[in-house]
């Protein structure tokens, strides 16, 4: 993300905490630095973002109405 507004930067942050929180609750030990994390976090958002936006909708789905 270039030019991260208030809100993502928000988001990144919580996303960090999950991540955090799973790596402990699996007793999995990281080690790098605040930044390293950070960008960890980064890489896997906009990679789970660009994924989504690229998958076509299922062409069976029916329509909700």
């Amino acid at each position: 993300m270039i030019d991260k507004t208030t809100n993502e930067i928000f988001a990144l942050k919580g996303a960090s905490q999950y991540g955090g929180e799973y790596f402990s609750e699996q007793n999995i030990s990281v080690e790098c630095s605040r930044e390293q994390w950070m960008q960890f976090i980064e890489c896997v958002v906009n990679g789970w973002t660009e994924t989504l936006s690229e998958t076509p909708s299922e062409p069976d789905q029916e329509i909700p109405f």
